[in-house]
């Protein structure tokens, strides 16, 4: 069975994308694919998707949190 990407998330354009994540970020202080899963009742696979948007733009101020296996923005960049 294939399942289709919800039709917002496929007519969603970078910026939109990016704007999903940072709200679930701001909702939560954090974010994961699983996250992005459950708020957005999308696929791994689209939450992936999101997830390397994000971390593209936002790779000089993201860390991973090992212990608590989420990606946290650094505020001091």
């Amino acid at each position: 069975m294939v399942t289709l990407p919800p039709p917002w998330l496929a007519e969603a354009d970078l910026e939109q994308r990016i704007a999903l994540v940072m709200s679930a970020y701001t909702a939560h202080g954090y974010v994961n694919r699983k996250l992005l899963v459950t708020m957005y009742k999308i696929t791994q696979q689209q939450a992936g998707s999101l997830m390397r948007d994000f971390i593209e733009i936002h790779a000089h101020r993201i860390y991973w949190d090992i212990e608590n296996l989420h990606y946290k923005l650094d505020i001091n960049h």
